[in-house]
């Protein structure tokens, strides 16, 4: 068995012992919606296994993704692609001989991308 100070990810290590003492009891729909959502935003494969682990090692593992963060992404990602244009238009015009000038759409998509990052940096997104 894997050592948990160690582990890298994926599926906590079973506990040992068998399990054979049946546990039930009610819960509100909107009680039961969190516990859901606690399920879906965790890395436990059932809803025993979560409650187990609240009740017992008085804690869970919730992964969370930051909306923001996945926006920001999306945005620099489309912003990266028009710098390449970018860039193999310069590179392309050098080796014509020709001499490279930013039109004002290139300047304004870099302005956009140094706003973007600098605005990520003091929101802490980055």
């Amino acid at each position: 068995m894997s050592n948990p100070k160690n582990s890298k990810g994926g599926r906590p290590p079973k506990k040992q012992g068998k399990k054979d003492h049946l546990v039930q009891f009610l819960v509100s729909g909107e009680q039961f919606q969190v516990l859901r959502g606690l399920l879906k935003a965790s890395h436990y494969h059932g809803m025993a296994e979560l409650l187990r682990t609240m009740v017992f090692d008085k804690k869970i593992n919730v992964l969370t993704e930051n909306a923001n963060a996945r926006d920001l992404q999306f945005e620099l990602s489309k912003i990266g692609a028009n710098i390449n244009q970018i860039a193999k238009r310069c590179n392309t015009e050098a080796i014509e001989g020709k001499s490279s000038t930013l039109k004002v759409w290139d300047k304004y998509i870099l302005t956009r991308a140094c706003n973007i990052i600098e605005k990520a940096l003091k929101n802490k997104i980055l």
